[in-house]
């Protein structure tokens, strides 16, 4: 996330008008941390770095999927999920 935040500041783009769908794999079986989704599925503070990053870019679909090959886990995180503008969506949580 943060090459991508950088090459959108190197290219003079405002977040605003930023369009289109960033994917994001992750290698963690356990699925994204609860820490790093904080603030997409209830209003608290701080924010995690997904809900900080859909309020920067609001028109930007981000696609977010884990690497859960690495066998069986006790993870509480996400899998899978989609958020544009705050929304989530297609959420799949361990």
């Amino acid at each position: 996330m943060a090459q991508f935040e950088e090459a959108v500041n190197n290219a003079g783009i405002l977040p605003e008008d930023v369009k289109g769908t960033i994917y994001i794999h992750q290698s963690n079986g356990n699925g994204v941390c609860p820490m790093c989704t904080k603030g997409l599925f209830e209003e608290v503070e701080p924010k995690g770095i997904f809900k900080q990053f859909t309020e920067k870019y609001p028109n930007l679909n981000i696609v977010v999927t884990s690497d859960i090959r690495a066998g069986g886990s006790n993870g509480i995180g996400s899998l899978t999920f989609n958020v544009k503008n705050g929304e989530v969506s297609n959420w799949t949580k361990k």
